[in-house]
């Protein structure tokens, strides 16, 4: 990659402002940028019918997390409504306790995303328990434990190699794994996993090119993608 070609795609992602600048430049990369769960449409679907006269504060609900969600700061006072909807209506945690884990935790507010994660994680973990082992190391990241994660990291992805199933999450797991090998400088591991998912594109990884696709989706911000982020680390590890 050249040094004009590096600044231009520097340049696309400082006027995108979105998720893959926010993780080059901020440091995050890709250790908490995916949800801490996956669960909230499962309980989005259990708890889709409302009782009569709850309609409008399930809507309000519904308008004040879209906007808190969407909003650049933390905007408490959107917090403090959706948090007393919650406990007027507390299968409304079901829905939105994740979501404003997610919230908190991109803010960088680990100590107040704590329990509404954990809430959440404990719902999880019967319905979806690989799902709720990646929330639980993403708040063992929150908390710097890295090597920790590590290891609870390379874990699951043994589980979903042996299960075959649950692909979308191994792509996730793989892409948190890379991340944690780049933050404790692992570089050998870190390349192989960005080597794969370069193949996955074209559908020669152990990822599936569907499941690929999905993600790089997840993470594209105007003309920037996840593989424009991996060409980025490839070329920082050259040097």
């Amino acid at each position: 990659m050249t040094g004009d070609t590096k600044e231009k795609m520097r340049a696309n992602l400082l006027s995108g402002g979105g998720w893959i600048y926010w993780i080059m430049e901020r440091g995050k990369k890709l250790l908490i940028l995916m949800p801490i769960l996956g669960v909230g449409l499962y309980f989005t679907v259990k708890n889709s019918q409302h009782h009569e006269g709850k309609e409008a504060d399930f809507l309000a609900a519904s308008i004040v997390i879209d906007e808190w969600e969407h909003s650049a700061g933390r905007e408490d006072e959107k917090l403090e409504r959706l948090q007393v909807l919650m406990n007027k209506h507390p299968e409304l945690k079901a829905r939105y306790e994740d979501r404003i884990a997610n919230k908190l935790i991109s803010l960088g507010d680990y100590e107040t995303a704590l329990p509404y994660a954990q809430n959440s994680l404990k719902r999880s973990s019967d319905l979806a328990p690989e799902w709720a082992d990646f929330g639980r190391t993403t708040l063992l990241i929150g908390n710097k434990e890295y090597s920790k994660a590590l290891e609870e990291t390379v874990r699951l992805k043994s589980a979903l190699d042996m299960s075959g199933e649950n692909s979308l999450l191994r792509g996730f797991t793989l892409l948190r794994l890379a991340s944690l090998h780049h933050e404790l400088g692992n570089q050998a591991d870190e390349l192989a996993i960005w080597n794969d998912f370069e193949q996955a594109a074209i559908g020669k990884g152990s990822l599936d090119k569907e499941t690929f696709d999905t993600i790089n989706n997840h993470f594209t911000d105007r003309s920037v993608n996840l593989l424009d982020y991996i060409r980025y680390r490839k070329e920082a590890l050259k040097q």
